[in-house]
């Protein structure tokens, strides 16, 4: 592989034209040799059917006995021989061989011996003798075909030469195959001329690729040659020689392209050379640049504001980085007066921090007291809350107790009312008692009745109704009886109805004053309801105020808490510009005396007092929960 990469460029296209050569001739001698192998088919089958065609015209006109019928495909089919006869005499089938130019057989078939065997042939044997009562044999491909009637056109071996044959079945009379019309042709005849044709197709193919490989070398090497020019100029440039001249600038192909570039390169490397020099000469200036600006900045780390880029006239500085020398020094500059500016104000931070110190401190003592009022004012509202929140519950308790009351009430007033509706029921059953009380009197009336006509019909009977009238007089006394007793428990029910109507109206006036009554038991429930639920609402409303005044005091505490954490800070903002200030005092600036006599003096403050006679009242908190962690907090 590395061999064939070492090649040259004209050896490569070359080696690639004559493979290509050599494939497409290749493909092409393929591709005749099938096509010509197609027509030699073509040729052996149409000269197969000719000769069958004219072998059998020739055995019909000596054998007038043969019959046959031609298809639409040229060949014999339907031949009839009503006997195949035995051929003392073969000159028929050497005339038909040399009218055919094909081998001409005749078969008939051997029952004893149970094969088809050649009368008459044109071929012989390698000993010289005509191949006479030979068999077709039973491995011949055809015997299957004529054994079923049907003809067989292909190739078969006959003494180890390959033939191609086409077999025609001859039938008797009755239809039964008896013989074979065989006529075959070598397959060398033809096929051993396409051999040769291939072979000769194959060396001229060589030949031309050959031809052309030789021809595409002598082209490739004289439209070549100036690649090697121009390798020879790409390692020059290479080593450094950049004055070497590039040939074929004036091709308009692809090579003066390259020398082109080779020529644009050449010129790069010119102005590169040209560059470095100039580089180096920039890289002189920048180190003198950062040299002095190195001294500066060291300068400037140990807090000289007087660190400034000079420019001597015995070494001037780079006129090129001039801008950045007066850009550096002016940032020293502004560095400067910065500097004097923030001791001022440093001055004037500690001044006011002082200052708001103090007011700090009186703000703190002023939120002190005013923790400690709010502090009073929640222990009062949580007793204000516990007591109103106890009214609620006994405004509460009253009026279940009154609901309870009116309930009984209620429960008496449906007893009242059922004994209302029993002594309504014991009235109906003495007016029902009545009304019995009458049905038995007007029974005991006409029982008499009965009686005296009894006694009168009796008495009309004479002595025969006697008896009768006896008994009709015991009747009638009977009937007076019933009838008085009839009528006195009447006058006695007729004294319950009045006594139980009496209970009756009784009863109804003691119902109305039972319901008067449970209609005051609900109206007093009603109002002692409303008085609970404005006691309800009531202890709600103290309850938020307590929230409120416990939020209130919550605030007020974290308040004191912000106040203490800012006096806290303003001391330390105090502190710091303190440090502030002696720290810039370290910078030096132009003109230091001065500007340290212009900055104003930093005064310390003095802490603040507590006002005389304050003194913060301690309360026991009662109106939040967690006072002391609260007061811890502030």
């Amino acid at each position: 592989m590395n061999r064939l990469r070492s090649l040259g460029l004209v050896t490569k296209l070359t080696g690639l034209s004559l493979v290509m050569f050599l494939l497409v001739g290749g493909l092409g001698v393929w591709l005749a040799s099938h096509k010509v192998s197609q027509v030699v088919e073509e040729r052996l089958q149409t000269l197969i059917l000719m000769a069958t065609r004219m072998t059998a015209e020739i055995t019909q006109d000596t054998f007038s006995g043969l019959s046959y019928q031609i298809d639409a495909s040229g060949n014999v089919t339907d031949a009839v021989w009503d006997g195949i006869p035995t051929f003392s005499n073969h000159t028929m089938v050497d005339e038909a061989k040399k009218t055919a130019g094909t081998h001409f057989s005749i078969l008939r078939w051997d029952d004893a011996r149970g094969d088809f065997f050649r009368m008459t042939t044109s071929i012989f044997d390698e000993a010289g003798r005509r191949w006479v009562d030979s068999p077709l044999g039973l491995d011949h491909p055809a015997r299957s075909y004529i054994l079923r009637g049907e003809r067989y056109m292909g190739p078969a071996v006959l003494f180890g030469e390959t033939y191609s044959v086409n077999l025609i079945p001859i039938r008797d009379l009755s239809g039964t195959v008896i013989g074979i019309l065989c006529n075959f042709v070598p397959e060398t005849v033809l096929r051993g001329d396409l051999r040769s044709a291939e072979i000769q197709g194959i060396i001229g193919v060589g030949i031309a690729s050959l031809i052309g490989a030789l021809i595409l070398f002598l082209a490739n090497r004289g439209l070549l040659r100036p690649l090697g020019s121009l390798s020879q100029v790409l390692e020059r440039i290479r080593s450094g020689d950049s004055t070497v001249e590039v040939p074929a600038l004036s091709r308009q192909d692809e090579i003066g392209t390259f020398a082109r570039g080779f020529e644009d390169w050449r010129r790069s490397v010119v102005e590169t050379e040209a560059m470095s020099e100039e580089s180096t000469r920039r890289e002189a200036e920048q180190s003198r640049v950062v040299r002095d600006l190195s001294d500066s900045l060291a300068r400037l780390s140990g807090l000289d504001l007087t660190a400034a880029i000079s420019n001597p006239a015995e070494d001037p500085f780079p006129v090129r980085y001039e801008e950045l020398r007066q850009n550096f020094n002016g940032v020293v500059d502004m560095l400067a007066e910065t500097m004097v500016m923030i001791r001022q104000i440093a001055g004037s931070i500690d001044s006011g921090a002082a200052e708001f110190n103090t007011i700090s401190q009186d703000m703190s003592n002023r939120t002190e007291t005013q923790a400690a009022t709010l502090e009073e004012t929640a222990a009062a509202l949580d007793e204000l809350t516990a007591s109103v929140q106890s009214t609620a519950e006994n405004a509460a308790n009253a009026d279940t107790q009154m609901a309870e009351n009116g309930r009984q009430a209620e429960e008496s007033g449906q007893v009242v009312h059922r004994a209302i509706t029993a002594m309504e029921q014991i009235e109906q059953s003495s007016r029902q008692i009545t009304r019995i009380t009458d049905v038995i009197d007007d029974i005991a009336f006409q029982t008499n009745l009965l009686a005296l006509n009894a006694g009168v019909e009796a008495a009309r009977a004479g002595e025969a109704g006697k008896g009768f009238a006896v008994v009709a007089s015991e009747v009638r006394s009977l009937a007076q009886r019933a009838s008085e007793s009839a009528r006195e428990i009447k006058r006695l029910i007729s004294q319950s109805t009045e006594q139980v109507e009496a209970g009756s109206a009784l009863v109804h006036e003691t119902g109305s004053a039972l319901n008067r009554m449970i209609e005051r038991i609900h109206s007093v429930t009603t109002l002692i309801a409303d008085i609970a639920a404005s006691a309800r609402e009531q202890s709600l409303g103290l309850s938020e105020i307590n929230t409120g005044v416990k939020q209130l005091d919550e605030v007020t505490q974290r308040n004191a808490a912000v106040v203490v954490q800012s006096t806290t800070s303003s001391d330390a903002l105090h502190n710091d510009a303190q440090k502030l200030s002696e720290t810039l005092l370290r910078f030096v600036v132009p003109a230091a005396k001065e500007a340290a006599k212009r900055a104003p003096e930093i005064r310390l403050a003095t802490p603040a007092r507590t006002p005389e006679g304050f003194q913060p009242i301690p309360i026991a908190r009662t109106g939040t929960h967690d006072s002391a962690q609260q007061w811890e907090d502030f």
